[in-house]
């Protein structure tokens, strides 16, 4: 058993290597080919990372749903958020043709802070779900924590304000600074999507 997991581990680790931007021996096709020995034998991030291949370059949608969904059965949550984006954006799905929400909240339970943020958006302005200040702020707040810089602002947002918390310009301030010190980060769908993009256009 243990040899047999190894041997899926080298797979995955093959693929990683043909995709990485360092390697020398970048290569999308055969970066494909090594994830998917491994997905197919139940690799767990080689799944995600099949998916997640079809969205960076051009790939099918549908091929990249399928094996999101397959990787957010066995309880990866990333694949999680991604498929709560396909759905919001209508990418290999009819957009709207099933909730995003219950998919970004299980993999914000999942510790996701992509989707801990998308919750904390959601609540804040009342989309998907009714508008609770104090929730939109928790969900923000655990985000934040993680380093997640849009979180972060919206944090910042939140202690300025008073919105779900009591004023604090000091807070308000130190949350400014980390989300300005912190890259932000880019969705791999269409290569050069931001998240506050992404958001914004749901």
């Amino acid at each position: 058993m243990a040899a047999a997991q190894n041997h899926l581990t080298a797979q995955y680790m093959m693929g990683r290597l043909y995709e990485s931007e360092q390697s020398p021996k970048k290569d999308s096709s055969l970066a494909e080919y090594w994830y998917r020995k491994a997905a197919e034998r139940g690799h767990v991030y080689a799944m995600f990372n099949l998916g997640r291949l079809h969205d960076i370059n051009g790939g099918s949608p549908k091929e990249a749903n399928l094996w999101y969904r397959k990787a957010a059965a066995l309880g990866h949550a990333q694949a999680h958020f991604y498929i709560a984006h396909h759905l919001d954006k209508g990418r290999g799905v009819t957009r709207g043709s099933s909730g995003s929400f219950p998919w970004h909240y299980k993999a914000a339970l999942l510790g996701d802070p992509a989707s801990q943020t998308a919750l904390g958006e959601y609540y804040s302005t009342g989309r998907k779900t009714p508008p609770d200040a104090t929730e939109s702020f928790r969900w923000y707040y655990m985000a934040a924590q993680q380093g997640d810089p849009m979180a972060q602002l919206e944090v910042g947002e939140c202690y300025a304000a008073g919105k779900g918390v009591s004023k604090d310009a000091v807070e308000a301030y130190k949350w400014y600074v980390l989300s300005e010190a912190t890259p932000w980060p880019v969705i791999p769908i269409g290569s050069t999507e931001s998240r506050r993009q992404s958001f914004e256009e749901t």
